[in-house]
């Protein structure tokens, strides 16, 4: 699978902090990003998703589905259809990702990590990472990270997820997903949203207790040994 990072000519939605991805696409920061900064870095602010009315070529209006539709990001001027939804979809902006992710600092100390648009700006993704590294047998780190995953074309809920696995293009978000140690799903409805806040800091405060337990675990299995013959045995 390509990387399916939404490109502009040579300019790629994309941003990212201290290090680039395999793709070496969008804009690095050598330090950590602000919420209105990977905003602004990765071309994901002020896109406006909104819903508008279909016709028919006759002017007929077609009921009850709408397109969503965003203000292009790369030229203000225009704009994009990403998608078709019914009457109870409602948008959430790429600005609700931050601030959902900006609540999250004050208790947690992450920092934001990337961002991008994938598939045309159909699907958004936007990234912390945890300040505590895992460290087994004190030298093999593992990152932990909490995404915020969106589609602003009908087709998935929004996502929070707490995964080992940087984001940063369509096949990381992938397997992001396949290895989240905890998430929740919010689907795009009025209602949908309600306890948003709530929920994430108990998923939060679920993965840190499995952070802990993990390198207990992992500590403990390090110290034990076994015999050649019991090697033998699993083999």
């Amino acid at each position: 699978m390509a990387h399916q990072i939404e490109m502009n000519g040579e300019i790629a939605a994309f941003a990212s902090a201290r290090e680039h991805a395999w793709h070496k696409l969008g804009k690095v920061v050598d330090s950590t990003m602000t919420a209105q900064e990977a905003l602004e870095f990765a071309y994901l602010a002020d896109w406006n998703v909104r819903k508008e009315n279909i016709y028919l070529a006759d002017g007929t209006l077609v009921p009850d589905r709408f397109a969503t539709v965003r203000t292009n990001p790369f030229d203000k001027t225009t704009n994009n259809i990403l998608g078709v939804v019914g009457s109870k979809y409602e948008p959430i902006q790429n600005e609700d990702h931050v601030e959902l992710l900006d609540a999250l600092i004050g208790e947690s100390g992450s920092h934001f990590e990337t961002a991008g648009s994938l598939y045309g700006g159909k699907q958004t993704f936007i990234t912390m990472k945890l300040p505590d590294t895992m460290r087994i047998a004190g030298h093999d780190e593992i990152e932990t990270y909490i995404a915020a995953l969106n589609s602003h074309d009908g087709t998935k809920a929004f996502q929070f997820i707490v995964t080992p696995v940087r984001i940063v293009c369509a096949n990381t978000q992938a397997a992001a997903l396949r290895n989240a140690k905890s998430r929740f799903s919010v689907r795009h409805t009025r209602s949908g949203a309600t306890g948003i806040i709530a929920q994430a800091r108990e998923c939060l405060g679920l993965t840190y207790k499995f952070m802990t337990e993990f390198q207990t675990k992992a500590e403990t299995m390090i110290q034990n040994q076994i015999s050649d013959d019991l090697y033998r045995d699993w083999e």
